[in-house]
């Protein structure tokens, strides 16, 4: 609680800023979202919109705090060909609409686009010659209902039955007895 005390004071600043290695230049706006990466290898710069937080700059690592239990650093290493996200979540409130084999009428679109994410998840912009996947550390839920997005679900708590075949409500606690906090780490 401390440390993320002491960035939440610090973003009081509100500039824009970035961070760089040998093969990445993740530029942050002034509101602390990525604003775009630039991929050096392909001289070419990626728009990107970004829902998360505020930052903290410091030794090439921008540490991006929403609340007490919703924050994630970037991290960008010398001499290595990736972007280390590290997240913590807690105490929250394919082929899209596709199957192979089957014909199929879609009635929910965005449990419809949900599949389970063993290895990861990817999304490629063919026009632009884009491609970014996402490793997962864990088991988890993602897909793609809108063109251009990925989601991953981090954390899911229902505190009542929801109706939707489960006959239980999803409410995992931690060994500390309180709704369970999560922390992950994704490599992009």
């Amino acid at each position: 609680n401390t440390l993320i005390n002491q960035m939440e004071k610090s973003v009081i600043n509100k500039k824009a800023c970035s961070i760089e290695n040998e093969a990445y230049i993740i530029n942050i706006n002034k509101l602390g979202t990525i604003k775009s990466i630039y991929i050096k290898s392909i001289n070419k710069n990626v728009e990107l919109k970004q829902r998360f937080g505020y930052y903290y700059k410091g030794y090439e690592e921008i540490v991006q705090v929403y609340s007490q239990y919703a924050n994630q650093s970037i991290r960008l290493y010398e001499k290595t060909p990736y972007i280390e996200f590290d997240w913590i979540v807690g105490l929250l409130n394919s082929n899209r609409d596709k199957r192979d084999g089957y014909r199929f009428t879609q009635t929910e679109t965005h449990a419809g686009n949900y599949y389970p994410l063993v290895n990861g998840i990817y999304i490629k912009d063919e026009k632009q010659d884009l491609h970014m996947s996402v490793i997962t550390d864990r088991v988890e839920g993602g897909g793609s209902t809108v063109d251009g997005l990925v989601e991953i679900m981090l954390h899911r708590r229902v505190i009542a039955d929801d109706g939707l075949g489960v006959s239980d409500p999803l409410d995992e606690m931690g060994i500390d007895g309180q709704p369970l906090i999560v922390r992950g780490k994704r490599m992009k």
